[in-house]
C-alpha cells in the first residue's frame, strides 16, 4: 500500500454508515456517483447488483431523464431483444424508465427506435403489437389509446437477457374463446 493511503478495511464502515441513511435503490447510484467523482467507472457500465429490478446499471448521469437509463441503444444492447414483439416491448419499457409514461404511441415507440438504430415497420405496427398483446406483453387497451406494458411484459424486459429467468415467469392466462353456441 501506498504511503498515506488509508486501508480500504479502515474505510468500510464509514461507507456503511453512510449508505445505510439511503433507500436500497439509491446505494448503488451513490456508490457510482462516488467512483466517478474520483474518476472510475468512466462512462462504462458500473453493474452494482442491479439486476432485474428493472434498473439498468448505467452510471449516473447519463443521458435519460431520471439518470436511470443511457441511450436507447445502450438500453437495447443491455437487454438484447431477439424478436420483433421483444423489441417493442424493450421500447415500451425504455420509454417508462427514462420519461415516467406508463404508455406509448406509434410515434413515440418509433422515434425509440430510431434512437436505438433498430429498424421500425411501421406498415406492420398493428400486426406486431397485437402479437405482442396476444403474447402478453401489452395490456388489451385499445390501439388509440397507446400501448402500455402489463405486469408480464414489465417483469419480461427486466428480466432480459437473462432467457430462463424469462420464461420461468408466470404467463398471464388467456381468456376462454366465446363462439356462437350451436343451435340444435
Amino acid at each position: 500500500m501506498a504511503k498515506g493511503k488509508k486501508a480500504p478495511v479502515s474505510i468500510a464502515p464509514k461507507l456503511v454508515a453512510l449508505l445505510k441513511q439511503l433507500s436500497a435503490e439509491d446505494r448503488p447510484r451513490a456508490i457510482r456517483a462516488a467512483l466517478l467523482l474520483v474518476g472510475e467507472g468512466g462512462s462504462e457500465s458500473l453493474d452494482l447488483g442491479q439486476g432485474g429490478d428493472g434498473g439498468s446499471g448505467f452510471p449516473v448521469g447519463t443521458e435519460g431523464g431520471r439518470g436511470r437509463v443511457g441511450k436507447a441503444q445502450e438500453f437495447f444492447a443491455k437487454k438484447l431483444p431477439r424478436t420483433k414483439l421483444e423489441e417493442l416491448a424493450v421500447a415500451a419499457r425504455y420509454r417508462e424508465d427514462r420519461d415516467g409514461t406508463t404508455s406509448s404511441s406509434k410515434a413515440e415507440l418509433e422515434a425509440i427506435f430510431k434512437e436505438a438504430r433498430k429498424n421500425f415497420d411501421s406498415k406492420h405496427y398493428r400486426r406486431d403489437l397485437e402479437n405482442a398483446k396476444q403474447a402478453g406483453l401489452f395490456t388489451r387497451a385499445p390501439a388509440k389509446e397507446g400501448a402500455s406494458l402489463s405486469d408480464y411484459g414489465l417483469k419480461y424486459v427486466d428480466a432480459l437477457p437473462d432467457r430462463e429467468a424469462a420464461k420461468a415467469l408466470v404467463r398471464p392466462k388467456k381468456g376462454k374463446a366465446r363462439g356462437k353456441k350451436k343451435r340444435t
